[in-house]
C-alpha cells in the first residue's frame, strides 16, 4: 500500500525533504518515478534512505538501475561466474489450469533458460500435476541442447489437479546426489518452482529446510489470482531463495532469467549472526559507541562505492560488507542500511531502547537543507521562444556565483540552463516549454567552490499566448452601446443608484376586446337593418 504513495511526479516529490524506500522491489518503482527519484536528489537536494530486505537492493533488482547510481553501495558480483557452474532445476506445473497462455509462456521461460545456460551448466525439468514425471535429466548441457529444446517444445498441460511435494522432494534428491567437475571450485545448486495452484499437503518446511541446509537455493514463481501465495512465498524464504508474482504474466520469461541471475551471482544477502563494526567520529550516528549497537542475523551484500562512507560494517563474511552506508550524490544526501527493520534480521534491535534515537539520527542527517538565508522570487512568463524565468533574489547573494536552474516538467522532461544577471537584481534564462502547467524549478549556485542549493519551487505556464493578456476593453463599443440605449458610460459608482430609472413600455395584446366588439357591432347593424326595413 505504501508504495503507491509514492508521488507520480517531480513537483509531488518536491514538497518532501525525505524518501525512504523500507524493502521496496524496483518491480514496484516505474522507470519514470526511479529518474524522478535521481534528480530529486541530485538536483533539488533531497535526502533518500533504502532499508533492505528480501525485497531490497540486489534482490529487488535494483542494479544497473537509477537508483543505483543514486546509493553509496553496488551490488555487483563478487566471484566471476566462469569458476561457477550452476545445477538448475525447473519444476513447471502442467495441471489442467495451466492450460492457454501460461503453459505457452512457461514453454518460452525454458527456452530462455537453455539459452541464458552456459555448456558446463547442468539442467533438468521436471513437470507436475496430481503426478509428477521428469521431462529432462539432470546433466550438463553441452551437446545436447537441440534435444533439451525439442522436449521443451513438446510440454504441455495434463488432466490432474496440482500437488507440488513429489515433485520438489524429486528435485532435491537430484541435486543432494549430483556431482560437479573438479576443474570448476564453486557450484551453485538452485531450483525454480512455478505454480498457479493450490496444492496437496505435505511438509513442505522441513523439505525447504533441508534444501536450504544442503546449500541448495529454492526460488518459487506464482502466476495468476489461484496460486498458492501463502505457501510459495514460505518456502522460497525457507529455502533461501526468491518468491515472485508477477502482475502481468507476460513478464514470466523475463522472471526466470533475472531469477537465475540473482542465484549466479553472489549470495543476496547473510543470514548469519554477526556484530557491526562503527566508524569513529561519524556525525550521523554521534554519541553511539560499538556496544551500543545490538546484534544482527543478517543483511543484503553490497560494496561500498568509492568515496562513500560506511558507518556500519559486519566481517562476517572476512571482509567488511557495509551495513549503514552514506554519501552526497549532487545535493543531497543518499543512505543505504542493508539490513531490515522488520524483524528477520533486526529482532534485538525492535526491542533495543535507543531503536528510536539511532533513526532519528539517520533521517535528521539525511533530510534536505535548502538555505534559508537566500530568499528568492522565482516567476516565469511566456514568450515567442518559450518561457523566460526570472529569479529575484530580496537580498544580496553574497559569495553565491554561476547561478543555474533546473527546470522539470510532470512528465519528467528536464533541462538545465544558466541563470544570467540582465539588470540590478534580476537573474534571467529562456528555456523550452514544449506542455503548459507546472513546471517544478530548482535553482542552485557556487559557494566557496561548492554547490549549494539555493531553492526548489513551483512556476506555472499559461497555455494562452500573451496576445490575449494585451487585450483592452473596446471602449469605442461600449460608449456606442450606452448612447443607443440612453445611457452612461463608465458612470460614477453612486450615479449608478441616482440615476432614476426609465420609462419602460409593455406590448399588450387587445385583439379579445375587439372580437367581442366586432360582434356586439355584427349583431346591433343586422338589427338596425331588420328593424328599418
Amino acid at each position: 500500500g505504501g508504495v503507491k504513495k509514492i508521488p507520480k511526479n517531480i513537483s509531488e516529490l518536491s514538497e518532501y525533504d525525505l524518501l525512504v524506500l523500507n524493502n521496496v522491489s524496483s518491480k514496484q518503482l516505474n522507470q519514470v518515478q526511479m529518474n524522478m527519484i535521481r534528480d530529486y536528489v541530485a538536483d533539488m537536494g533531497g535526502g533518500f534512505v533504502m532499508i533492505g530486505g528480501e525485497k531490497s537492493f540486489s534482490a529487488g533488482e535494483y542494479a544497473k538501475t537509477p537508483i543505483e547510481e543514486v546509493l553509496p553501495v553496488s551490488m555487483g558480483q563478487n566471484i566471476s561466474y566462469k569458476f561457477k557452474q550452476m545445477l538448475l532445476i525447473v519444476l513447471i506445473d502442467v495441471s489442467s489450469s495451466m492450460k492457454g497462455e501460461k503453459i505457452s509462456l512457461a514453454r518460452k521461460a525454458a527456452v530462455k533458460v537453455v539459452h541464458q545456460l552456459r555448456d558446463n551448466d547442468m539442467l533438468g525439468i521436471i513437470l507436475f500435476d496430481s503426478k509428477h514425471k521428469t521431462l529432462v535429466d539432470l546433466g550438463v548441457l553441452r551437446n545436447r541442447r537441440k534435444q533439451v529444446l525439442s522436449r521443451i517444445d513438446s510440454i504441455d498441460t495434463g488432466k490432474g489437479g496440482t500437488n507440488i511435494y513429489p515433485a520438489l522432494k524429486e528435485a532435491y534428491q537430484m541435486l543432494k546426489i549430483k556431482r560437479g567437475f573438479e576443474k570448476i571450485p564453486k557450484q551453485i545448486k538452485h531450483i525454480i518452482l512455478l505454480s498457479d495452484g493450490k496444492t496437496y499437503g505435505g511438509n513442505f518446511d522441513q523439505l525447504a529446510g533441508n534444501i536450504s541446509h544442503a546449500s541448495m537455493t529454492l526460488s518459487t514463481i506464482a502466476i495468476g489470482p489461484e496460486a498458492d501465495v501463502n505457501l510459495l512465498a514460505k518456502i522460497s524464504k525457507r529455502g533461501k531463495g526468491l518468491f515472485h508474482h508477477p502482475d502481468d504474466i507476460s513478464k514470466l520469461p523475463k522472471v526466470f532469467i533475472s531469477d537465475i541471475e540473482s542465484a549466479i551471482s553472489k549470495s543476496p544477502f547473510v543470514e548469519k549472526p554477526s556484530y557491526s563494526n562503527i566508524a569513529p567520529n561519524s556525525k550521523i550516528l554521534k554519541g553511539f559507541k560499538k556496544e551500543d549497537i545490538p546484534p544482527l542475523r543478517g543483511y543484503m551484500v553490497t560494496k561500498a562505492k568509492p568515496g562513500a562512507q560506511v558507518v556500519l560494517s559486519s566481517d562476517t563474511r572476512k571482509i567488511d560488507d557495509p551495513v549503514l552506508a552514506l554519501w552526497r550524490y549532487g545535493l543531497g544526501m543518499s543512505v543505504a542500511y542493508t539490513s531490515d527493520i522488520d524483524g528477520r534480521w533486526s529482532s534485538k534491535w525492535i526491542g533495543w531502547s535507543s531503536f528510536s534515537r539511532f533513526w532519528s539520527q539517520i533521517i535528521r542527517f539525511a533530510m534536505r537543507r535548502e538555505s534559508e538565508r537566500f530568499l528568492l522570487d522565482i516567476s516565469a512568463k511566456r514568450n515567442n521562444k518559450g518561457a523566460l524565468l526570472v529569479v529575484k533574489p530580496q537580498s544580496a547573494l553574497a559569495n553565491i556565483g554561476n547561478l543555474e536552474a533546473v527546470i522539470w516538467n510532470n512528465f519528467g522532461m528536464r533541462q538545465q540552463v544558466s541563470l544570467v544577471r540582465t539588470r540590478q537584481g534580476f537573474y534571467e534564462a529562456q528555456f523550452d516549454t514544449p506542455e503548459f502547467g507546472l513546471y517544478m524549478v530548482s535553482v542552485k549556485g557556487k559557494q566557496n567552490d561548492k554547490t549549494v542549493n539555493l531553492k526548489t519551487a513551483g512556476v506555472i505556464i499559461s497555455p494562452f499566448s500573451l496576445e490575449y493578456k494585451k487585450l483592452r476593453p473596446n471602449e469605442r463599443l461600449l460608449k456606442q452601446l450606452a448612447a443607443v440605449t440612453g445611457g452612461e458610460y463608465n458612470p460614477k459608482q453612486n450615479d449608478v443608484f441616482l440615476t432614476p430609472p426609465p420609462e419602460v413600455y409593455q406590448p399588450q395584446d387587445i385583439w379579445q376586446v375587439l372580437l367581442v366588439l366586432a360582434m356586439l357591432l355584427f349583431v346591433g347593424d343586422v338589427a338596425i337593418r331588420r328593424l328599418w326595413l
